[in-house]
């Protein structure tokens, strides 16, 4: 997959559906650092794509994770 470096620009996070793979170690990651049980955050964040997983998206395609007002 492509690999980069986060600049926080939002240009990644906004705009057309898509994916945001995650894997096993990520969603442990990311659902230590906001507080929530991993089991909770792969419900609430989390939809699984064939045998991969992606972040939710809101429906007009940001990601959930996305501050409209930071920019990142």
């Amino acid at each position: 997959g492509l690999r980069f470096e986060c600049t926080q620009c939002g240009d990644c996070c906004t705009g057309a559906p898509g994916f945001v793979w995650v894997n096993q170690e990520e969603i442990e990651a990311i659902a230590k650092a906001i507080s929530v049980d991993v089991d909770e955050f792969e419900k609430k964040y989390v939809r699984k794509i064939g045998i991969r997983k992606s972040l939710v998206e809101f429906p007009n395609g940001d990601c959930v994770f996305f501050d409209t007002e930071k920019r990142n």
